[in-house]
């Protein structure tokens, strides 16, 4: 018989994901730039993504 367990997150876990976002967010805000604040999207993009395939 196979026993298989759910992997799941923490609370600390999943509060310190969406730290991590709203900083990044909150320093996309400050850029100027147009081009600099789609270089940063696309970058959180890219780590979200990843985040999503582990």
């Amino acid at each position: 018989m196979e026993v298989m367990q759910d992997m799941g997150m923490t609370d600390s876990q999943y509060k310190s994901m969406r730290r991590r976002d709203k900083k990044e967010l909150e320093r996309i805000l400050e850029v100027k730039t147009a081009e600099e604040k789609d270089k940063l999207i696309k970058e959180m993009l890219e780590i979200i993504q990843q985040d999503l395939e582990d």
